[in-house]
């Protein structure tokens, strides 16, 4: 793995593969950077991480671009295995010859791809439940402004005032988000096999957990 974080003018980088480890801090830019991977990609490290840019602005890391996997690809001859292959080629950032399209390194283009939407059918096999929805538009707006998605509609903040009027025995409520894969939620019945254990062991520690179990969609960590 190549890798680095960036704080006050210096990058501290770590560099894994079989074998060996080297963990070092050094000023470095984006150009220098480019002329580390080159030297480290002739020892075939095991594991690469991709980010659309080279800076990672949330964590502040500086690592290998989407970009660089391209060039490290053509100029060393390596290559991603087949599933992973076959999965960009679903998504429609790999074309049939093996090159990138033009929805290429474009993260928005991947997750509207990708990721989809709870609906009707599935949040009507949740028990007791109150579908609410935070201030996201649509899956465009939730990805591209991710504040949307932390704040819910004016309708939903009513509902919730409902609730905290009725349910004045419980201090607990479950709350379902989809986030940025409902597929992960809607993968079989674990969904509703973890809210009754969930329930079970809550119930078991002392807590009164509300009947209802609220469902957000569009929904990021910090909806509310």
């Amino acid at each position: 793995m190549l890798s680095g974080r960036h704080r006050h003018g210096q990058a501290s980088w770590s560099v894994d593969w079989p074998g060996c480890l080297l963990d070092a801090a050094m000023d470095v830019s984006l150009d220098e950077l480019g002329w580390c991977i080159d030297q480290i990609m002739a020892a075939n490290p095991g594991y690469l991480m991709a980010l659309p840019t080279r800076i990672d602005p949330m964590l502040g890391y500086l690592t290998t671009g989407y970009q660089d996997h391209v060039h490290i690809r053509e100029a060393f001859g390596f290559k991603v295995n087949d599933r992973m292959w076959q999965f960009f080629q679903e998504l429609g950032v790999i074309d049939a010859t093996g090159k990138p399209t033009e929805h290429f390194g474009d993260p928005a283009w991947v997750y509207l791809q990708f990721w989809k939407e709870l609906d009707g059918v599935f949040v009507s096999t949740v028990p007791n439940v109150i579908r609410l929805k935070t201030q996201s538009v649509d899956r465009e707006d939730y990805i591209l402004h991710p504040v949307s998605g932390e704040h819910l509609s004016d309708d939903s903040r009513v509902l919730i005032q409902r609730l905290r009027e009725q349910g004045e025995q419980s201090d607990t409520q479950i709350v379902i988000s989809e986030g940025l894969n409902t597929l992960a939620v809607r993968d079989g019945d674990q969904l509703i096999s973890l809210v009754r254990q969930l329930r079970k062991e809550l119930a078991g520690s002392g807590f009164r957990v509300a009947p209802t179990n609220v469902v957000v969609d569009a929904g990021r960590v910090r909806a509310g």
